[in-house]
C-alpha cells in the first residue's frame, strides 16, 4: 500500500509490541523530514496517540522527535490512564449493582480490551462503557441504571423505539459524573442468525482492574469486532483503531483461539466475508505470526471492501472520503446503491434541520433539499471520482 512516511510511522506504532525489524524501520523514518504536526493530529484523530507515545519513547532516535510532540503524547497517555481507571471504578459500581439483583453483564469493546488485551490500561482509549445483558433482563437493566443516577439520552427517540428498532438502549449519561454507558442485548442490527445465548455460554469471568466481570470468548470477541469494523470502518478515523484491536486480540489469545469453532461459526452464519476481510488486513498491517491466523483465506474476503478501506487509511487522515459514499461501493447493483444512498442524500426533515438554518416544519426546507445534493457534490465529488477509478481499476484486473 502506498503510504506516506508519516502514515507508515503511525501504522507501525499502532500496536503494543513491535518487532526488531519494525524498530529499525522506525528509527530510519525518524531520520527523515517528517510533518510532526500531521503525525500528532492524526494520532489523536485515529485514537492511537497513547500507542504512539508507548513505541516512540524508547527508540534510539527519539532525540529527533520534537520535545513538544513527545510532551503532548505523554500527556495523552497519562491522561488516558487516569480516565480509564476512573471508568473502571464506575464499572465496578455498575457491575456490583447488577450482581446485587442477580443479573450478569458482559463487558464489551474498550472496557474488556484495555484491561486485558492491551496489558496497560493507558494504551487503549475508552469513550464509554459498553455492556451486554440478556434480552430478558433489559427492563431490569433500565431500572438499575436509573437507580444509579443515569439518564437515557435518546436524541429524540424513545426507549421503546430502541427496543423495537435497535440492538442497544439509548446511551445512559450520569447526572454528575462524565460517564456514558451503552446497554446492549445484541451486537449488531443484522444479527446474521447468531444465537447470542451461545455467546453467554462461552463467556468467561475475568478480573478487570479489581472488578469481576464476564467478557466474551476470544472467538466471539473476534466476530464482534470484525463485524463492527466491517460495518463502521469506512470512516478513516476508525480504521486503525479497529484493526489494532483485532491484532491485539490475536496476539493475546494466540494459544487459546479455537479456529475450528470460529470457522464453523462463520460458515454457519454466512459471515466469512466480514471476518476474513478484517483478519486479512490485520495480517497485512501488523507483525502477526502466520501460525496465529490459520483460518485466513483471501478468497473469502471482500476485495472491494479491502481496496476501499486501504484507500481510506492512505487518505492522509483528512476525512475527505465520505462514510456513506464508501459504504455504498460494497453493494453490487445500482438499485442496492440507490436504496442506501437516497436516504443519505435526502434525509428526514429533522436531520435537514440539524444541517441547515431551517425549521423541520418550514416550507423553506424544500429549498435546502434542492441545495443539499450540490453541497454534497462540492464536498465529496473529487473523492467519488477517485473511488470509482479505484473500483474500475480493480474490476479491470479481475
Amino acid at each position: 500500500m502506498n503510504l506516506s512516511d508519516e502514515n507508515r510511522l503511525l501504522l507501525f506504532c499502532s500496536q503494543t509490541i513491535i518487532s526488531e525489524t519494525r524498530v529499525v524501520q522506525l528509527n530510519d523514518l525518524l531520520s527523515r523530514s517528517l510533518n510532526w504536526e500531521y503525525i500528532t493530529d492524526s494520532a489523536f484523530s485515529w485514537n492511537v496517540a497513547q500507542l504512539l507515545y508507548h513505541n516512540l519513547k524508547d527508540l534510539g532516535n527519539r532525540r529527533l522527535i520534537p520535545l513538544e510532540v513527545m510532551g503532548k503524547l505523554k500527556k495523552a497517555y497519562h491522561g488516558n490512564t487516569a480516565r480509564n481507571m476512573y471508568l473502571y471504578a464506575e464499572l465496578r459500581n455498575i457491575v456490583n449493582a447488577f450482581h446485587n439483583t442477580g443479573l450478569d453483564v458482559i463487558a464489551l469493546k474498550g472496557a474488556a480490551l484495555a484491561g486485558i488485551v492491551y496489558h496497560d490500561a493507558g494504551l487503549r482509549p475508552m469513550m464509554d462503557i459498553d455492556l451486554l445483558v440478556r434480552e430478558e433482563d433489559v427492563r431490569s437493566a433500565q431500572r438499575i441504571m436509573t437507580d444509579l443516577s443515569y439518564i437515557a439520552a435518546g436524541e429524540g427517540k424513545s426507549e421503546q423505539w430502541y427496543r423495537e428498532k435497535h440492538f442497544h438502549l439509548p446511551r445512559y449519561r450520569h447526572q454528575q459524573k462524565p460517564v456514558v454507558v451503552e446497554i446492549h442485548w445484541h451486537f449488531t442490527e443484522n444479527t446474521f442468525g447468531i444465537d447470542i445465548k451461545k455467546w453467554w455460554e462461552r463467556a468467561r469471568e475475568v478480573n478487570l482492574m479489581g472488578c469481576r466481570v464476564l467478557v466474551l470468548s476470544p472467538e466471539d470477541m473476534l466476530v464482534h469486532l470484525c463485524i463492527h469494523l466491517y460495518n463502521h470502518g469506512y470512516e478513516n478515523t476508525f480504521v486503525l483503531r479497529g484493526l489494532c484491536d483485532i491484532s491485539e486480540i490475536l496476539r493475546h489469545y494466540e494459544a487459546e483461539i479455537d479456529w475450528k469453532l470460529l470457522g464453523d461459526e462463520l460458515m454457519k452464519h454466512g459471515i466469512e466475508k466480514q471476518v476474513h476481510s478484517m483478519l486479512y488486513l490485520a495480517r497485512e498491517f501488523y507483525d502477526l505470526k502466520e501460525s496465529s491466523l490459520p483460518l485466513i483465506s483471501l478468497n473469502q474476503a471482500d476485495h472491494r471492501f479491502l481496496k476501499i478501506l486501504e484507500k481510506s487509511l492512505a487518505d492522509q487522515g483528512n476525512g475527505s472520503i465520505n462514510l456513506h459514499l464508501l459504504k455504498s461501493m460494497v453493494f453490487d447493483t445500482f438499485l442496492q446503491k440507490a436504496r442506501y444512498l437516497l436516504p443519505q442524500i435526502f434525509p428526514s426533515r429533522e436531520e435537514m434541520a440539524k444541517r441547515y438554518p431551517v425549521s423541520p416544519s418550514s416550507k423553506m426546507i424544500f429549498f435546502y433539499y434542492l441545495l443539499h445534493p450540490f453541497h454534497l457534490m462540492a464536498k465529496y465529488g473529487k473523492s467519488a471520482v477517485e473511488i470509482l477509478r479505484t473500483r474500475a481499476g480493480k474490476n479491470g484486473r479481475e
